[in-house]
């Protein structure tokens, strides 16, 4: 499981969470399926373009 990306320094930078204590793998947080789409869609796009130009990691 991945780390929630509005998660930083222990507090949520979501808009409607703002504020609230958050270790960022709380699996309780309503807000936190749909951080993990979009980080899944950013992962398949940034592989995608990875492919495209043919880079790869040493």
């Amino acid at each position: 499981m991945n780390k929630c990306m509005a998660s930083e320094g222990g507090i949520c930078r979501n808009a409607y969470a703002l504020g609230l204590k958050c270790d960022g793998y709380s699996s309780e947080c309503k807000l936190r399926p749909h951080y993990s789409n979009v980080e899944k869609a950013t992962m398949a796009v940034i592989e995608s373009i990875r492919k495209s130009f043919g880079l790869k990691g040493e």
